[in-house]
């Protein structure tokens, strides 16, 4: 059995994507992440360190999607999750969706992105 901290809509301004354009101009980029964990330590305990901290994850979440610049929001979701495995060792899975709703598509879209999900060491 598993509990979830959760983040939703986490709006973030970046550069990535395939094109130049997409790099010159940036665009924003919609987050959403489900960390996997067990919360019954830190409620008995009533202890914000033995759970995942919503802003922590919202921080790590932003400086990475900051960070080095990527052509793949498939990279950029493996980078986030890395990242939050290493500071968090109470979460075992990880439900990551990034959307890119200005995405250069032909079509009438409302957005595009990835939706991934990964395991501790797997």
């Amino acid at each position: 059995m598993a509990d979830t901290i959760f983040v939703k809509n986490l709006a973030v301004f970046a550069r990535h994507g395939v094109f130049m354009e997409e790099a010159k101009l940036g665009q924003r980029f919609f987050v959403d992440i489900d960390c996997l964990t067990s919360t019954r330590a830190a409620a008995v305990a009533d202890d914000p360190n033995l759970t995942p901290c919503y802003d922590s994850i919202c921080q790590i979440a932003t400086a990475t999607i900051l960070g080095e610049r990527s052509k793949l929001l498939e990279t950029v979701a493996e980078r986030i999750c890395e990242n939050l495995f290493q500071k968090f060792p109470m979460v075992f899975e990880i439900h990551l969706e990034i959307r890119k709703p200005s995405a250069p598509v032909s079509a009438i879209v409302d957005t595009v992105g990835v939706r991934i999900e990964r395991k501790r060491n797997g």
